[in-house]
């Protein structure tokens, strides 16, 4: 079994679940560190399962073992090449437009690929460069460096590696409406992804709409709130055991993720899952064989708390941070 699939706004396929890889440990400095543990096998198993549509990132460390994974698969005849939705995305600190091409070239190594079906913005947050290998910086102070630098400006970079070959489709993520609408006021190509952290307590219905009227897909991480997320407190809400979640769960004999992955599907959002556990990963592939019921979905509708897991805080400083403060 394959999953379904949904047309983007430039007619191309994408896969309506996938499968995330980010992948983070908590080592101090109120920063995460990418743990690579894991994620090759979790490619391979999620190929030969049926899983088509994987998302990494430069920043997630982890495009030589996500390559690799896909490189073996191509390799044993197991998948093609055009059978594959695999994104990929832009750093902070590579923002400036002369450093677009350079970056993509240089996941693109990383991944084996010549080419990449999605390339996003990672972040509205643009950063200072000093090499290919120095992430985000700060001063003596602790303060991170941002750089100026004009999202319509990263974007027409973008759209190059469209005209290249090097991207099938390009978008953006974690942008807020206003910073999608700037985009779109200049845009030759129109961002056919937003990927934002969604999930049935945050659902965001205002940024969904909006995309939605600009034919804009959203693409969901933290689709059932992230359990295992490097910032995650001990007394922190659990979206996974919320009752309401636990009820639809036994009454259908579905896991809690299960149930909160079909949820965002038939919600229209695209949800990427996260994980190397092979049993986690065969069962959220299984949230495509049933459907919940319109009373299921009113229910689940009703947990919206506009809890954000993931608030990014040590980056509200910047100018261009997304999120209410």
């Amino acid at each position: 079994m394959s999953a379904p699939t949904i047309k983007l706004n430039n007619g191309r396929n994408i896969p309506v679940l996938g499968l995330g890889t980010s992948q983070f440990e908590d080592k101090g400095g109120g920063m995460p560190t990418a743990n690579l543990t894991g994620t090759r096998e979790a490619v391979e198993y999620a190929i030969d399962l049926g899983y088509r549509h994987f998302d990494t990132a430069y920043n997630y460390c982890n495009e030589g073992e996500v390559g690799a994974a896909i490189a073996k698969k191509l390799q044993e005849g197991v998948v093609k090449r055009e059978d594959l939705f695999v994104t990929t995305k832009l750093f902070s600190n590579f923002h400036r437009p002369e450093l677009v091409a350079r970056a993509i070239q240089n996941s693109l190594t990383a991944l084996q690929l010549d080419y990449v079906d999605l390339y996003l913005i990672h972040s509205p947050i643009a950063a200072k460069y000093i090499d290919d290998k120095t992430g985000l910086l700060r001063d003596a102070d602790g303060n991170f460096l941002y750089d100026a630098v004009d999202h319509a400006d990263t974007w027409k970079a973008m759209e190059t590696l469209v005209d290249q070959g090097l991207a099938r489709s390009i978008g953006v993520s974690n942008f807020n409406t206003q910073q999608l609408q700037h985009v779109l006021e200049s845009c030759r190509i129109r961002p056919s992804v937003n990927q934002v952290e969604n999930h049935a307590y945050l659902m965001q219905p205002e940024l969904f709409d909006y995309c939605k009227s600009n034919d804009i897909a959203l693409v969901a991480y933290a689709p059932v709130g992230s359990p295992g997320r490097w910032n995650k407190t001990k007394d922190e809400l659990v979206l996974s055991q919320d009752p309401v979640v636990g009820d639809i769960s036994k009454r259908l004999g579905k896991s809690p993720s299960q149930v909160l992955l079909r949820f965002m599907i038939q919600r229209g959002r695209i949800p990427i899952p996260r994980s190397t556990n092979p049993v986690h990963i065969k069962e959220n592939f299984e949230a495509l064989e049933f459907e919940l019921s319109r009373a299921d979905l009113s229910e689940l509708d009703g947990l919206d708390r506009h809890h954000r897991f993931f608030d990014f805080a040590p980056l509200r400083t910047s100018p261009q941070y997304p999120f209410e403060k």
